[in-house]
């Protein structure tokens, strides 16, 4: 074998590497590109919860004011 033919089969041979090297570098980026949505979803779905959950705490000491208060009106009326 010549030198050029040598030169031609390197020459090959890297553009295939690069061209694999290509194919894996568009899949590194659709998993980065998920991964990033997965975690936008993951992230929001907590927020919601978190509000949620703050809400219904806020509810539960609403009711036990309202109804610490209401005790606290019929035992005055009932003192009185």
């Amino acid at each position: 074998m010549g030198l050029g033919v040598m030169k031609m089969i390197d020459e090959l041979f890297a553009q295939r590497v690069f061209e694999r090297i290509d194919k894996f570098d568009e899949k590194i980026d659709d998993l980065c590109d998920r991964m990033m949505k997965v975690e936008v979803d993951i992230t929001n779905h907590l927020n919601t919860v978190t509000q949620n959950a703050e809400k219904k705490e806020r509810k539960f000491y609403i009711i036990i004011a309202a109804l610490g208060t209401l005790f606290a009106a019929v035992s005055f009326v009932q003192a009185i």
